[in-house]
């Protein structure tokens, strides 16, 4: 299982996919290491996060806790 807790790109370098390609390749990571399950929890405060995350094919379970 891969749980991230926390990541974050500073606001300067937002927008670039570098936040993406992060979680792709903690996911392909894990995945190759035999993860059967990939989840993670985030404060919604930033407006647009969970449509990032959806985006990158998680899926919303319960409040702010995704998983994929």
């Amino acid at each position: 299982m891969l749980m991230i807790h926390q990541m974050a790109v500073v606001p300067a370098r937002r927008r670039q996919g570098l936040g993406g390609s992060l979680v792709r390749a903690s996911v392909d990571d894990a995945i190759g290491s035999g993860a059967s399950i990939v989840a993670l929890t985030f404060d919604d405060t930033e407006r647009g996060l969970s449509r990032f995350y959806e985006r990158l094919g998680f899926t919303c379970l319960a409040g702010a806790e995704i998983s994929r």
